[in-house]
């Protein structure tokens, strides 16, 4: 009796051994099912949705550096709309830095993160205008008068100083910086895109893409000739040549127009105020600077990949220096360039 009671005890665990056994031998497989599933990598192309479509379906993506990571600069954000995108600029090597980083934005909704875009973007370029846009600063040339009369004060006998003295209130000093001014309107376009691919030489499939925005942002055009200007109150007013020369009149006026005021006037015009001559560095008015709009041309040629930065997985595609990705779900499998057969009326194959 007791030897039928450890048999049956025994038979009762080889059971639940049994059981336990199966159990983690389909978790086992599910977990390795997983991975297979999750690798973009054992997927064919039809798994693939091209870009064209993640362009449609995904409504904002970023451009940033070709393996981002959390304090990855964002360069730009693209915001799709009915077959339209409106760029904004982030991080801008010709507009400027704004120093935001893929972690900044991870907690943001779509609409947030738009509005974060737009406010980011318009900040960019306010300071982007404001700079450098000065051809004289009235303090700059203060501040070299001071040290010059101290030059002559130290370097030369009091008759001398009363001579430069005399020399700076005849040729007449300086009063007021001198700006640039701007024309034109600045703006941020919705523009219709175009998606051109380039296909290998037996035309069977896609090598490379180009992304197309006309009037994707506007440039400041223009040049101020400040640093013929400089030259011009560098003679005239810190040149000891200048302030003792012994030149005739019509002389000097010869030699100053030839080589200052002739070179000036492909960068503004002089305009006779009261109390100045034709002539006088004050009198200069700098052509504006005009906005004009550019496109924005980027080839993406790279592989597709999914990278997960804290909870938020991003998908997109990534060429040698940068990457264009979008926010995706966990289980999302990846994108590709369209291929040569696509019937997207947005996308040309090599301009045609």
């Amino acid at each position: 009796m007791f030897l039928l009671k450890i048999d049956f005890v025994m038979l009762v665990t080889m059971i639940a051994l049994f059981i336990l056994a199966s159990c983690g031998s389909n978790e086992v497989k599910q977990t390795a099912d997983e991975l297979v599933s999750d690798n973009p990598r054992n997927h064919t192309a039809e798994d693939f949705i091209p870009l064209s479509e993640g362009f449609e379906n995904y409504p904002i993506w970023i451009e940033t550096d070709s393996d981002p990571i959390r304090d990855s600069k964002i360069h730009y954000i693209y915001v799709f709309n009915n077959s339209k995108v409106t760029m904004y600029s982030i991080n801008d090597h010709a507009l400027g830095e704004s120093g935001v980083v893929i972690e900044d934005i991870l907690h943001m909704s779509d609409n947030e993160l738009i509005q974060f875009a737009s406010e980011t973007h318009h900040k960019l370029y306010e300071e982007y205008a404001a700079l450098d846009r000065k051809v004289f600063e009235i303090a700059d040339y203060q501040e070299m008068s001071d040290f010059m009369y101290d030059v002559f004060s130290d370097y030369y006998s009091e008759d001398y100083t009363e001579v430069y003295e005399a020399y700076i209130q005849e040729v007449q000093p300086m009063v007021a910086d001198i700006d640039i001014q701007i024309e034109g309107t600045r703006t941020t376009n919705e523009s219709p895109y175009t998606l051109d691919l380039i296909i290998d030489d037996l035309g069977q499939y896609t090598e490379s893409l180009t992304f197309m925005i006309p009037n994707a942002r506007s440039k400041l055009e223009g040049s101020n000739g400040s640093h013929v200007f400089q030259e011009y109150l560098n003679y005239l007013y810190y040149e000891p040549d200048t302030v003792f020369s012994e030149m005739d009149a019509e002389q000097k006026s010869k030699m100053v127009y030839e080589n200052y005021i002739r070179v000036l006037e492909n960068y503004g015009e002089f305009k006779e105020e009261d109390g100045f001559d034709l002539y006088h560095p004050q009198n200069f008015n700098p052509h504006p600077f005009v906005w004009k709009e550019e496109d924005k041309e980027t080839s993406i040629n790279g592989t597709s990949f999914n990278q997960k930065i804290f909870e938020t997985t991003f998908s997109g595609i990534k060429n040698e220096h940068r990457s264009f990705i979008t926010r995706v779900d966990d289980s999302f499998i990846g994108f590709r360039l369209d291929s040569p057969d696509t019937d997207k009326a947005n996308v040309t194959i090599e301009g045609k």
